[in-house]
């Protein structure tokens, strides 16, 4: 049941890439999110039913709880008012969805983009396995789209770590789109401070397996994101233009994780570091002409690797 509802987020995703509306209608999201919501809880799987689940009843405030305080305190607040995990975990998909909705619309966004990403393998991966950084990733996706706000930006942030402390490796991201960073030496500089962040921060990184064996695929991936950027500039390269910047900085951080870290961590890092690229690289091809062909791409590309990974004995029929 599951693969059929993604499914039809992609062709409908199709659908609204071939017109020319910008914004999506509030009303058809909700109703497609809260469809999408019911159907995948439940049948609740792995990380979702072993930790947080029970994590919904739980009083305990240990280190690990204050620390993502964000999420675990949000959950047993919701758990407070309805007194049904099932009904949490739908209420939750549906406060990150209205979130990813206006962090589009602020980027300005193109219609089929606010369903696209639901039908993106890495988010299918993220809502099936690892709810709490999905929720920090849509946190800091918002963060991002407070492109005049420096200040703003950085607040919202710190929220999205206290979700999931991992998405501290984020700020190197964050970080390069500061305006008035455009040394070549920027990216490197970058990804020394990341790797001091991760050297040093507590980030226990959870080794719970995510679902999937992408690590190095996904260094190959974010290669090819930047060899497409390449190629169709006609080997114009711009290392100040935003774009480029971020896949730069994702591939070498997302090398250095696949390098040092144990595959579990390297694949969640590179899995976050794909969705938070995923609204850049719908504004990049944007500026191709006829846009029709290149957002097809980006929409069944994005979504067909899912059925080489181990979650799809939890989606198909």
């Amino acid at each position: 049941m599951e693969i059929l509802i993604y499914t039809f987020i992609s062709l409908y995703s199709s659908l609204l890439a071939c017109t020319k509306k910008r914004n999506l209608n509030f009303f058809v999201f909700i109703s497609l999110i809260v469809t999408l919501s019911v159907i995948i809880r439940l049948n609740v799987q792995g990380d979702i039913r072993e930790a947080y689940v029970p994590a919904m009843t739980h009083s305990s405030v240990a280190l690990y709880i204050l620390r993502e305080a964000v999420f675990w305190f949000g959950i047993r607040f919701l758990y407070a008012l309805m007194q049904s995990p099932f009904l949490v975990l739908i209420s939750l998909d549906v406060i990150i969805a209205i979130i990813l909705y206006y962090s589009f619309r602020r980027l300005q966004l193109p219609s089929y983009a606010y369903l696209s990403i639901f039908s993106f393998f890495p988010t299918i991966l993220a809502m099936q396995n690892i709810l709490r950084q999905w929720v920090a990733i849509v946190i800091v996706i918002f963060a991002i789209s407070y492109i005049s706000s420096h200040r703003k930006k950085l607040v919202t942030l710190f929220v999205g770590i206290f979700s999931h402390n991992s998405a501290i490796v984020l700020l190197p991201l964050i970080y390069s789109q500061r305006p008035g960073l455009k040394s070549i030496y920027q990216p490197f500089f970058i990804v020394v401070i990341f790797t001091t962040i991760l050297y040093f921060a507590p980030l226990e990184i959870s080794g719970i397996y995510s679902g999937a064996n992408f690590a190095l695929i996904y260094v190959v991936i974010i290669s090819f994101l930047l060899l497409i950027y390449i190629f169709s500039n006609s080997f114009k390269f711009k290392l100040g233009a935003s774009y480029p910047k971020l896949v730069i900085i994702s591939l070498m951080v997302s090398t250095l994780c696949y390098l040092f870290l144990k595959s579990s961590a390297s694949e969640r890092i590179s899995l976050m570091l794909l969705l938070i690229l995923y609204p850049f690289i719908i504004n990049e091809i944007e500026r191709y002409s006829p846009k029709i062909i290149p957002r097809i791409c980006v929409i069944w590309f994005g979504f067909l690797p899912i059925f080489f990974s181990d979650p799809v004995k939890f989606i198909l029929p």
